[in-house]
């Protein structure tokens, strides 16, 4: 017996529902990464700015959450900060959205005024896109917002959750509560 129902429909609902994307990147992407790997930076990578970095979901539970790619930043002489702002694993992007204007607002305020260049992985990115909508004011302070793995399609595990069988939905619970973490954060990843 399954536990969950086949998502057959719903892989490759981008492709047929976007237009196709307007060119090949492949090959500027592989000069791009030879650039990096021979140590040569973009002039994009200012110490005009602020880089401050925004965890996804589960960074709580992963010690070094992204620390080599800060370190390595500081060692191109960036300011780098890891916004220890509580951003519950169990929250709703709006909670999180209204708890980051703050932290933002601070970062910006302690960096001397300088824009910020926010680093945003998985659900932070979606928090940090949905906190520069609706607090205007942080679109003036801000001069990037980089998402790195953002679920904007969706989640499978959210997926998961919203069609699959009770069975496996008691499965995914038990997963979450081990870590303290509950269904709200999933809700909007569907």
């Amino acid at each position: 017996r399954r536990l969950m129902p086949s998502p057959a429909q719903d892989i490759g609902w981008m492709a047929r529902e976007l237009p196709p994307p307007a060119g090949n990147a492949t090959k500027a992407f592989y000069r791009i990464l030879a650039r990096v790997q021979d140590n040569v930076h973009s002039p994009a990578l200012s110490s005009d700015f602020v880089y401050v970095v925004i965890p996804g979901l589960f960074a709580h539970l992963s010690p070094g959450y992204f620390r080599q790619a800060i370190e390595r930043l500081r060692s191109l002489g960036l300011d780098v900060r890891y916004l220890g702002v509580d951003c519950s694993p169990d929250a709703s992007c709006h909670k999180n959205a209204a708890r980051l204007r703050l932290a933002l607002l601070n970062a910006h305020k302690g960096a001397g005024g300088r824009k910020l260049v926010i680093v945003a992985h998985s659900k932070g990115a979606l928090d940090a896109a949905l906190a520069l909508t609706a607090y205007p004011e942080l679109c003036r302070i801000t001069r990037a917002l980089v998402c790195i793995q953002a679920p904007y399609g969706g989640a499978a595990i959210a997926e998961d959750i919203a069609k699959g069988s009770e069975a496996a939905r008691e499965i995914l619970v038990a997963f979450l509560n081990r870590f303290n973490m509950g269904l709200a954060s999933l809700d909007e990843l569907t």
